[in-house]
């Protein structure tokens, strides 16, 4: 349950497809391939930032670190804007 919310919401979708995942997000839900920076600029309470990875990946916890100090994180980050509903 969701009583507050202060940022977007994040789904990290792990696949053997990555293209065809990151394909449907962006045709069907109007999805925005971004990085990692811009998607954290653009997204609000009423966003999704979706990280899609392969299945077959391996992370360490170097690769982890660097990721969060801004390195390029290994895969896709596709950004969904819902619109406000009135």
């Amino acid at each position: 349950m969701l009583l507050f919310r202060m940022g977007p919401r994040y789904l990290f979708i792990r696949t053997e497809n990555t293209e065809e995942i990151t394909s449907f997000l962006e045709l069907k839900l109007n999805g925005e391939i971004t990085d990692l920076q811009n998607g954290f600029e653009k997204s609000s309470e009423n966003s999704t930032l979706c990280f899609i990875t392969d299945i077959n990946l391996e992370l360490d916890q170097g690769l982890c670190r660097d990721t969060l100090l801004g390195s390029d994180i290994p895969g896709k980050i596709v950004y969904i804007f819902y619109a406000e509903r009135g």
